[in-house]
């Protein structure tokens, strides 16, 4: 199908690496990493956006949407 795709890893800081390890075995970029943080656990149950509360991922997202949009070539293509 030749779609770009790459992974963002949620709660990056608990449990283990086999998601990184999968996706660096794989050649999957890795796009973005979140880690484990009780209050942004809240946010989600609370249906408020992180970056709304917690400003800090503003210009993480922005990136990663930048990324995405111009395709900069981090995305790999399913052969």
């Amino acid at each position: 199908m030749n779609i770009p795709f790459g992974v963002i890893i949620n709660r990056t800081n608990i449990g283990d690496e086999k998601v990184e390890a999968y996706c660096q075995e794989k050649d999957i970029p890795i796009l973005m990493r979140i880690p484990f943080d009780k209050e942004i656990a809240f946010l989600y149950s609370r249906g408020i956006p992180i970056v709304q509360e917690k400003k800090e991922y503003m210009k993480q997202f922005r990136e990663l949407y930048d990324c995405i949009r111009s395709e900069k070539g981090v995305f790999k293509h399913e052969s």
